[in-house]
């Protein structure tokens, strides 16, 4: 179970990594 949930987590970190620059252009991605 505790796999699962480091998988979950590390999915979960690449998405914002691929998500945060096209929240930045909209300017929700203000954060450092």
């Amino acid at each position: 179970m505790t796999q699962r949930i480091l998988i979950t987590l590390g999915a979960v970190l690449i998405v914002i990594g691929l998500l945060w620059p096209t929240l930045g252009k909209l300017g929700l991605g203000k954060l450092p």
